[in-house]
């Protein structure tokens, strides 16, 4: 009789735990963002595209107080990012003078490598976006 209680104990612990070690790395994959990212490829419809000459300098660039600079074929765009909860997805909202936003779905993300999806709907197609970071 003495044992179910200690079982039920040492679950609830390990659990606790297992809960603690999830937060943590969600926080510490969250930070990894900060940084400037450099586009290494991108597929249409699984399809890989060549990277223009134009477009291997295309730079994401996030920071920790939520502003973002994309900086793509000569122009720069600023705004506001935001993560989902659970960081599934990556909000992107420009500056006031625009209305677009975009939703990615974060395939992957370490400190080497982040993987972005984008589904439009009108046009049925994905487009899967892969940067590296350069700092």
């Amino acid at each position: 009789m003495k044992k179910k209680p200690i079982l039920i104990l040492l679950l609830c612990i390990i659990s606790f735990n297992l809960k603690a070690q999830r937060s943590n790395n969600s926080a510490t994959n969250y930070s990894l963002l900060f940084k400037t990212w450099k586009l290494r490829s991108y597929k249409m419809n699984k399809t890989d595209l060549a990277l223009t000459e134009i477009q291997k300098g295309s730079l994401f660039i996030f920071k920790e107080n939520h502003i973002y600079e994309n900086i793509s074929n000569g122009k720069s765009e600023k705004g506001k990012w935001y993560l989902t909860k659970g960081n599934k997805f990556l909000l992107l909202k420009p500056d006031a003078h625009s209305t677009d936003e975009t939703l990615f779905k974060i395939i992957y993300f370490s400190k080497n490598k982040l993987e972005l999806q984008l589904s439009e709907k009108a046009t049925n197609q994905t487009f899967r976006i892969i940067m590296i970071p350069i700092n």
